[in-house]
């Protein structure tokens, strides 16, 4: 009798247990699906905040506000803006202006913890995206070259924020020019032995011409410029060669020949003969006619658009300029004087021509679009914009060399113009030893690769030494360039085997020795903790030094890239 008692006895724990463990399994069984809810809505607001980072992270460091807006529409359009109980988010990251911290924060209600107390979770969910665009080369300024003044009281000023001679000048080449001469990416052809060739087909050609990055930042207090007048300096193609010792006169005896030529003395100056004048832009003509020579400048506005060519055209701000011919009498031709004063090319040869003027100018990235293969009178949106030549082809070989500027009302230093990520540029520098602005690179990209290439560098008679340049007060400095600056390409190095470059130098660099017409390759590594000040425009700059015994007058490409995406998320 007890022992089947104490059997009845199991089997009533049995059913005990069975009765109070039925509340414990729905009970995990309800966290479970809470949790499961938890988990699925933190993907959906991971992805949202990922993309809304992506999104916004491209008008840092320049404009934040903008930056904002555009983070903030990003994270609607995947379902979560700030309204009840969610909270959109967005910053630069503290001490990292080019990045962007996106944090959503949202209550979600709980189906089944309501029975043990938990009615809600709260969910977080950030996002870090950093942004390297197209690196800035050639000028941290609101001007990019010399800098000679006007000929008219208007012009005659100077509005450059930094030095007026730089020693260079922009230069664009007409598409039949040989790449062997400098301009690696608006020429069609090559030479035998050039780099970057199949043939005699330029690799490196791009039929969208050159870009130049204008950009515009509000001040410390928000505000921006009312107004900004882009301008470019002898936008014409006039052969006057490299030293300008061709069809200019000795001396201009007219004191003022022409309304664009209206200041005393001016002319004697403006229009003669001389390489050491800071008038001299050197355009240079390889072929037999100038005349063929068109040049096209084409403003574009801000977007969100990492290529160039995807931002919208500027109403009213594209101009296109004609070559003259050879053989030239300028005594007579910039001469109002005279039967055959010409008063288009007075008032663009050797002075500052307006683009155009932007009103009321959006913070942000303009472009200025430059293109040498555009027939007169064919400067269509189709033709700007395509990736393409659009026949009539142009067959005119020479260089044509300018200098710009943006001549603002409100604060200058709101406004920086530089290479978008390349540059090709007419070096002038009769001196020993000449530094140029060469790349910015930001805080942004501390760890990462800088990788410069330098084609057609030596066009000079005696040996020199080119030598890149840390920014000032930065971590990236001797002796840690050496040995972590290494070259390789077509005449130092290669890419199985580069070569260390003692304080980042490249020696003996000539025509005898081997460089005409070559691309050579400089990388380094930006240290994991390089710092500059982003907010300055003219901090944060690499520079490159040419000492030559007898000076430089040489035609250069420059292009630099810094490893891994240009917008990525980092957190």
């Amino acid at each position: 009798m007890i022992g089947r008692m104490r059997r009845d006895d199991r089997g009533t724990v049995a059913v005990i247990v069975a009765v109070l463990i039925v509340p414990v399994l729905l009970g995990s069984a309800a966290m479970g699906i809470d949790v499961s809810l938890w988990h699925l809505t933190g993907q959906r607001m991971q992805r949202a905040a990922d993309a809304a980072a992506l999104a916004g992270v491209t008008y840092l460091p320049g404009n934040p506000t903008r930056a904002d807006e555009v983070a903030q529409q990003a994270a609607a359009e995947n379902g979560y803006r700030t309204v009840g109980p969610t909270a959109v988010t967005s910053a630069a990251v503290p001490g990292k202006p080019t990045q962007l911290r996106v944090t959503i924060v949202t209550t979600v209600r709980n189906a089944f913890g309501g029975f043990i107390g938990k009615p809600e979770q709260q969910l977080t969910r950030t996002a870090v995206a950093d942004y390297a665009g197209p690196v800035p080369m050639g000028s941290p300024c609101n001007s990019f070259g010399n800098q000679p003044p006007g000929g008219t009281a208007r012009d005659a000023d100077s509005v450059t924020t930094c030095a007026e001679s730089p020693q260079l000048w922009a230069n664009i080449a007409g598409p039949a020019s040989p790449k062997s001469t400098g301009d690696a990416f608006t020429t069609r052809g090559c030479a035998t032995g050039d780099s970057g060739c199949v043939g005699s087909t330029n690799t490196d050609y791009d039929p969208r011409g050159q870009f130049y990055r204008v950009s515009v930042t509000p001040d410390a207090h928000g505000n921006l410029p009312s107004s900004i007048e882009l301008q470019v300096f002898d936008p014409v193609m006039v052969e006057v060669g490299d030293r300008c010792d061709r069809n200019l006169p000795a001396t201009f005896a007219v004191d003022r020949p022409n309304p664009w030529s209206a200041i005393a003395g001016d002319a004697a100056q403006r229009y003669v003969k001389g390489a050491t004048s800071a008038f001299c832009t050197g355009d240079h003509e390889y072929d037999t006619d100038a005349s063929k020579a068109v040049t096209t400048f084409a403003v574009r506005a801000p977007s969100a658009a990492a290529d160039p060519l995807a931002s919208p055209l500027v109403t009213n701000c594209t101009r296109q300029y004609r070559g003259y011919p050879n053989t030239l009498d300028l005594s007579a031709l910039l001469n109002s004087g005279k039967p055959g004063y010409d008063p288009v090319l007075a008032q663009n040869f050797r002075q500052w021509s307006s683009l155009c003027t932007l009103s009321a100018p959006a913070a942000g990235d303009y472009y200025l679009q430059v293109k040498s293969n555009v027939a007169f009178g064919s400067a269509s949106t189709a033709n700007l914009n395509s990736l393409t030549e659009s026949p009539p082809l142009l067959h005119w070989a020479g260089h044509n060399r300018y200098a710009l500027r943006a001549k603002v009302i409100g604060n200058p230093d709101a406004v920086s113009i530089a290479g978008a990520g390349r540059v090709t540029v007419y070096a002038n520098a009769p001196g020993s030893k000449a530094e140029f602005y060469l790349a910015r690179v930001g805080s942004g990209s501390a760890g990462r690769r800088l990788t410069l290439s330098l084609f057609d560098a030596g066009d000079a008679d005696r040996a020199g030494t080119i030598t890149i340049l840390p920014p000032t007060g930065s971590d990236v400095s001797p002796p840690g360039f050496a040995p972590a600056c290494q070259g390789w390409g077509s005449v130092v190095g290669s890419p199985a085997a580069p070569s260390d470059l003692s304080e980042c130098a490249l020696p003996n660099v000539s025509v005898s020795t081997g460089w005409n017409g070559k691309t050579q390759i400089v990388t380094m590594p930006i240290p994991a903790n390089y710092t500059c000040n982003d907010r300055d425009p003219a901090a944060c700059w690499f520079k490159i030094r040419f000492s030559y015994p007898g000076g430089t007058f040489d035609t250069t490409s420059w292009w630099s890239a810094l490893g891994g995406d240009p917008v990525r998320i980092i957190d």
